[in-house]
């Protein structure tokens, strides 16, 4: 004989799996999808420039000096690596700060790095020679890239001395990985100033197109003013140190940072969802009972 008891637990079977989903875990990543900033990261980074496009090629730096360093950029592509020190809120220090975020530590036991690269620059407007009037360049993302990875073994120091040793920026590069994706629409201004310095910004919208986590991140919460959907806005600013004396080039610009912000959403685990479709099952049996009854 059928009760309402067993009809409600039925409901209770279904229910369960979907309700207090809390704290993300992708590749050893963990995040509140439910934190008033998801989804923010902020993070250092290493920029530099190289004449070929296929990857990481430190046998292909292009240096900068006082001469030449704003026309330096054109043809040639801009590549860079570092490492999130801040997901959503939470930073990659347990204990820190206090009270602690939640999750305290965002990876604990593992990093979160990045490269990107394949932005070519293939124009520039001069500015007027001041910080409120830079030079604008522009860019040709169509193939520019961005992966993230989740590396469990903590050996990348965003403040390295690359131009002593480049070859450590590959360790930016290696690891699990966890978002890939694609720039659109990058703006992009520098200003060479009289105390020897590059300074740059730069921003763009961001698709994501693979990874562990892509199903969380690729939800376009965000519009283009052309009205195209997008996964992440990017902002960013760098500075180069330049020889005014006309000394040696420089490489690379390790004064740098970048914030990304989006939204991410829960997604029910393959468990959840089997005892999800068990029981919906439950419950059309217990229906077929009843109608039978």
């Amino acid at each position: 004989m059928l009760t309402r008891k067993s009809a409600l637990f039925g409901a209770a079977i279904m229910m369960s799996p979907l309700a207090g989903a809390d704290v993300i875990n992708v590749g050893g990543v963990l995040w509140d999808p439910d934190s008033p900033l998801d989804m923010k990261m902020d993070s250092n980074f290493t920029q530099w420039f190289q004449s070929t496009n296929t990857g990481y090629d430190m046998g292909s730096l292009v240096g900068i000096n006082a001469s030449n360093a704003t026309s330096m950029m054109f043809g040639n592509y801009l590549y860079g690596g570092g490492k999130i020190n801040n997901f959503n809120d939470a930073n990659d220090q347990t204990g820190q700060p206090n009270p602690e975020t939640h999750p305290a530590d965002f990876c604990p036991g593992c990093e979160l790095t990045y490269e990107f690269g394949g932005i070519e620059f293939v124009e520039n407007t001069p500015g007027g020679g001041d910080f409120l009037d830079p030079t604008t360049y522009t860019v040709d993302w169509s193939q520019s890239y961005f992966r993230i990875w989740v590396d469990h073994s903590r050996n990348f120091n965003a403040n390295n001395d690359f131009e002593a040793d480049p070859d450590e920026m590959y360790e930016a590069a290696d690891g699990t990985l966890f978002l890939e994706g694609t720039f659109e629409s990058i703006s992009f201004s520098g200003q060479l100033f009289a105390a020897g310095m590059l300074f740059s910004n730069a921003g763009s919208a961001m698709h994501v197109t693979g990874g562990l986590a892509q199903d969380y991140f690729d939800t376009d919460p965000l519009t283009t003013l052309a009205g195209t959907p997008f996964d992440f806005s990017y902002t960013a600013s760098s500075q180069f140190t330049v020889d005014l004396a006309g000394g040696a080039d420089v490489f690379f610009a390790r004064v740098s940072t970048a914030e990304l912000q989006g939204d991410t959403i829960s997604i029910p685990e393959p468990g959840a969802l089997a005892l999800l479709g068990a029981g919906l099952i439950g419950l059309a049996r217990v229906r077929r009972r009843h109608d039978a009854a």
